[in-house]
């Protein structure tokens, strides 16, 4: 089985998993994870306990993927270390593409093969759209 890990700096964890399940419905096994936010919240726990916690409770024989907003950042850094253990993957520089490919994977292939090449998927998914529709092909278009 697959658990997914959505954490990020504020509440972009939240926001991606509210868009993610309003696109694709609920996704079983998606824990997310606002890094933070303590003085809004009052819960001083840090959000590395918390998924420490959530990781130590699921099977060994499970995977888990942990989706992280930005490389260098502090939330990813912060999780550097989890890659260590065997069932964990760390995927970082999220967006909205990348996590629903991530999450609706195949189950038959495996996630670490799965990952690279979603990430080079999401990564066409970024595309400064003036330069799009200033494009000959586009100018008679409407949008």
């Amino acid at each position: 089985m697959r658990h997914f890990i959505i954490a990020s700096h504020s509440h972009l964890a939240e926001g991606m998993t509210s868009a993610l399940e309003l696109i694709v419905g609920k996704i079983e096994n998606l824990n997310f994870y606002n890094a933070y936010i303590e003085e809004e919240t009052g819960d001083y726990e840090h959000f590395k306990e918390k998924i420490i916690r959530k990781i130590d409770s699921i099977s060994k024989e499970d995977e888990i993927i942990i989706m992280t907003d930005m490389f260098g950042g502090s939330v990813n850094n912060e999780l550097l270390d989890l890659c260590k253990k065997d069932n964990c993957h760390l995927v970082t520089g999220i967006n909205l593409l990348l996590v629903i490919g991530l999450c609706l994977g195949s189950p038959d292939e495996p996630i670490s093969s799965q990952i690279p090449r979603l990430v080079e998927e999401a990564k066409k998914g970024i595309i400064y759209c003036n330069e799009l529709i200033s494009d000959e092909k586009f100018e008679s278009e409407e949008f």
